[in-house]
C-alpha cells in the first residue's frame, strides 16, 4: 500500500511513523538538555532509537541493519529499542511533560 512504510521489522502508516518520529526526536532533544546520558546501555538505546526512526541526522535503518552495525543480534536491538521507548515514557512522566 502507498500509505504504509514497509520494512522487515514492522508496518505502520506513514502518518503513525511521522508522528512517532517527531515525538521521539522532541523527547530525546528535551532529555539531552535535562539529563546527562551516562549509562552505556542508555547511550546504545538512544543510538538505536535515532537510527530506527531516522532522527538527529541519522539514516532510518531496520533492526537487522542496526544489529549488523553495532554487532549484536536483531533480537537484542529490538529489546534495546523497546527499553529505550519505555525509558522515554518514564522520563516524560517524571518530568511532568504532557504525553504527546
Amino acid at each position: 500500500h502507498a500509505d504504509q512504510v514497509v520494512c522487515k521489522d514492522e508496518k505502520m502508516s506513514i502518518k503513525e511513523y511521522e508522528n512517532q518520529k517527531d515525538d521521539i526526536r522532541n523527547l530525546l532533544s528535551l532529555l539531552s538538555q535535562n539529563e546527562k546520558i551516562s549509562s552505556k546501555n542508555r547511550k546504545r538505546q538512544v543510538q538505536i532509537l535515532e537510527s530506527y526512526f531516522g532522527i538527529n541526522g541519522k539514516e532510518r535503518k531496520t533492526l537487522e541493519k542496526i544489529s549488523e552495525d553495532i554487532g549484536v543480534t536483531k533480537e537484542r536491538v529490538r529489546q534495546l529499542k523497546e527499553k529505550g521507548l519505555i525509558w522515554l515514557k518514564t522520563k516524560v512522566q517524571e518530568l511532568g511533560i504532557e504525553e504527546i
